[in-house]
């Protein structure tokens, strides 16, 4: 197996491991030392079996290998945590009912989030006004600021604040790690309601600006020329903005168990890697197929706002377009857990953050489970749409099923039949809704006609996904929702899923499926047994 396969892993293990346990530098320093010396030693024994006619042990090298990387990636972690000094944010903040006063100034990055009930965002501070001080000092890190429904801000504003920075609470009142979750996403305090002052515009870099302005343009279009729950959730699937999505229709998505397709995430972009392959596979051959597929990603990333998120997700879906085209599930692998090093590389908080997991997880399913059902003889002739949407949304389903439960403690029985009949919709709704964006910005001004028709073509099946949402989401066994589930499952689940893919891949398992006849109720038990590990979990 090629070397990044195991030292990738290890990275990612080293991180997970000292972020959980907290190991001292030194400890962490000893044993990259032993394992590079231990790699030194293992590499002399198996040139010494090489010279004795004897067959040398790769495990030799890479067991100290992955000691080494584990133990520096341990080491990366504990260098990326922000100092205590006065130059970072997280100095300043303290318990809510024991802060004092104090002023920022700041620069809002990111897109701000608004509801009815208030809004939100993320601002990187550039210098604060402590109490007693005489004048502003440079200090760095971002904070989370909250404020009322009627406070409007857009990325790249330069905001000076007046309020009070406390450390978030530990957990909220239904036990999410508040403060733990902020923290892993950059930001070590928030200032609520603040009073605000705009300096200046357009701080952020230029591009960033003016793909806002497309996204907030591309909304302005939809809600133009379509009306009710529908604009709302094609603002959703296609530009990842649910702040129009009716209350409703978001919970009913929720009780399904198919938030994924209108969260702009790993699951959605694997989602929408499956369709550019699909579409561009059945007029070009592999070549032309692979680059379109990775521009239509491009520029599909570009659309929705190129969040760090979004990015993240993109790169994954990327290679693995590549990868697969390719026919090379190594490079498929090579691709995601290149990404997945250099993300953490330069952030290792990243591997905390739940988006990055979804995408790293939802990716890995299409690599490791899509592609090898597609391929089998049985679903050759089945139609497209039904190969296509059951597969991935099988995929996806059951590499991102134990995360979905672990944060969200919510479990839906009735995800694959509601993915059965509505991702067959979502190429279609994604397609009308660029079409219909597309027109709006070249013929709205004088051909309005034209694009209300483009809306009412893509109405029609916004209309039917939500029809078959509400229709699951009203059955009384919809979901269930769990109680914190301890992390020991995380590794049973994916354990006996790793067995069960490196079974499938066996010759012998390969001759028995080749004489077994299949059926959509196939999938559909192998998904409700993964679910079922879930509820047998319940019981422990």
């Amino acid at each position: 197996m090629p070397v990044l396969l195991w030292l990738a892993p290890a990275w990612l293990l080293g991180i997970f491991l000292n972020g959980w346990l907290k190991f001292e530098p030194y400890m962490l320093l000893l044993g990259v030392v032993v394992g590079l010396l231990a790699a030194v030693a293992g590499t002399l024994l198996n040139r010494y079996s090489l010279r004795n006619g004897q067959s040398p042990n790769q495990l030799n090298l890479i067991v100290p290998l992955c000691l080494a990387v584990i133990c520096l990636a341990g080491l990366r972690y504990e260098v990326s945590l922000p100092s205590k000094g006065p130059e970072q944010v997280a100095y300043w903040a303290g318990d809510l009912g024991s802060v004092p006063e104090l002023r920022l100034k700041g620069v809002v990055s990111g897109d701000p989030v608004y509801t009815e009930n208030g809004g939100s965002y993320r601002l990187s501070l550039r210098e604060i006004w402590p109490p007693g001080a005489t004048g502003f000092r440079a200090v760095s890190g971002d904070i989370y600021v909250k404020v009322e429904p009627s406070q409007h801000y857009e990325a790249g504003e330069l905001l000076e604040l007046a309020g009070k920075l406390y450390l978030p609470a530990q957990q909220t009142e239904d036990g999410f790690p508040y403060r733990d979750y902020l923290n892993r996403q950059g930001m070590y305090a928030v200032m609520s309601k603040p009073q605000a002052v705009v300096l200046a515009t357009h701080q952020d870099f230029f591009v960033f600006h003016y793909l806002n302005d497309i996204q907030n343009g591309s909304l302005d279009i939809i809600n133009r020329f379509m009306e009710g729950k529908q604009a709302g959730l094609l603002g959703g699937i296609l530009l990842g903005e649910q702040t129009g999505l009716d209350p409703q229709v978001k919970d009913n998505f929720r009780r399904t168990g198919s938030t994924h397709i209108i969260a702009i995430s790993g699951a959605n972009i694997t989602i929408t890697v499956g369709v550019l392959m699909l579409l561009f596979g059945r007029f070009f051959s592999k070549k032309p197929t692979l680059y379109l597929s990775l521009i239509g990603i491009f520029f599909y990333v570009l659309l929705v706002g190129a969040s760090p998120g979004v990015i993240r997700a993109g790169v994954m879906g990327g290679f693995a377009i590549g990868g697969l085209l390719l026919g090379r599930e190594y490079t498929a692998l090579y691709g995601l857990f290149g990404t997945a090093l250099f993300m953490t590389l330069i952030s290792p908080q990243v591997l905390y953050d739940i988006g990055f997991e979804l995408s790293f997880m939802a990716t890995l399913g299409l690599i490791l489970i899509a592609q090898p059902l597609q391929n089998l003889s049985q679903f050759k002739n089945w139609p497209a749409f039904l190969k296509e949407g059951l597969i991935m949304g099988f995929a996806a389903e059951a590499m991102t099923l134990p995360l979905s439960i672990f944060y969200f403690k919510q479990i839906s029985l009735v995800s694959l039949p509601t993915s059965l009949l509505a991702l067959p919709a979502l190429p279609i709704i994604m397609a009308t809704g660029a079409v219909l964006v597309g027109g709006g910005w070249v013929f709205s001004a004088w051909l309005p006609g034209l694009v209300s028709f483009l809306g009412w073509l893509s109405w029609l099946f916004l209309a039917y996904m939500i029809a078959v949402i509400d229709f699951f989401a009203s059955l009384p066994f919809a979901s269930v929702s769990l109680n914190a589930i301890h992390p020991i499952w995380l590794v049973v689940y994916y354990g006996l899923l790793a067995f069960v893919l490196t079974y499938a891949r066996s010759e012998k398992f390969r001759l028995r499926v080749s004489s077994l006849p299949a059926s959509p109720i196939a999938l559909g038990v192998m998904g409700f047994s993964a679910v079922g590990i879930w509820v047998l979990a319940l019981f422990f």
